[in-house]
């Protein structure tokens, strides 16, 4: 018994001089130059990258100057598949990491589902869940959401005009406070500061 207490003293001794001996090693840390941008001034973030043949969606974003506003973002097109279902399809899933970094919102809860979209005489004939579009609230943040989907699909050809649709039926408001939407609206409809920058 007594060799082993010896036997366990020798180990302690030996772990406490080799943390000993850990600790007063020093290792170089690399010197990080301090960042240039003012503290009021957001630091400048890379574009997206997007491969191949594109489109453009518009998101609401928070500006620098604090207002709300609508800005195109690139999106890749999918071959073979309906244009008009990629391109809400996409505006349903929002903005990515690095958008939502630099202030772009939702327009949408991001489980909204399509019900029905069709091109009918150049007008987009759209249907979404209408649960979903109820959690659409404020102004002029519901007005931004609906401006959004009427750029992203007027953006694609053969496209001109967008009506919202529910139970197959032309919706006359929408979001909350309700705004009063039009039958067939088009990008000359949107309000000036609703217009994308």
């Amino acid at each position: 018994m007594e060799s082993r207490i010896r036997v366990l003293t020798m180990l302690l001794a030996a772990a406490a001089l080799a943390l000993a001996g850990c600790s007063a090693l020093r290792f170089p840390t690399p010197s990080v130059p301090p960042t240039s941008a003012s503290p009021g001034r957001p630091l400048a973030r890379l574009q997206p990258t997007v491969q191949g043949p594109t489109f453009t969606m518009y998101l609401p974003r928070l500006f620098e100057d604090e207002s709300l506003g609508l800005r195109g973002v690139p999106r890749a097109t999918v071959e073979g598949r309906d244009p008009t279902m990629t391109a809400i399809e996409a505006l349903i899933r929002g903005p990515d990491g690095d958008e939502r970094a630099d202030d772009f919102e939702y327009p949408l809860d991001p489980q909204t589902r399509v019900v029905s979209l069709a091109v009918v005489d150049s007008t987009a004939m759209l249907e979404l869940d209408a649960a979903r579009l109820q959690r659409v609230h404020g102004r002029p943040f519901s007005e931004l959401a609906y401006w959004s989907i009427v750029y992203t699909l007027t953006e694609l050809p053969g496209v001109e005009r967008v009506t919202l649709l529910q139970d197959g039926q032309p919706v006359a408001a929408f979001g909350s406070p309700p705004i009063t939407l039009r039958v067939g609206a088009t990008r000359a409809d949107a309000p000036a500061w609703a217009r994308p920058r």
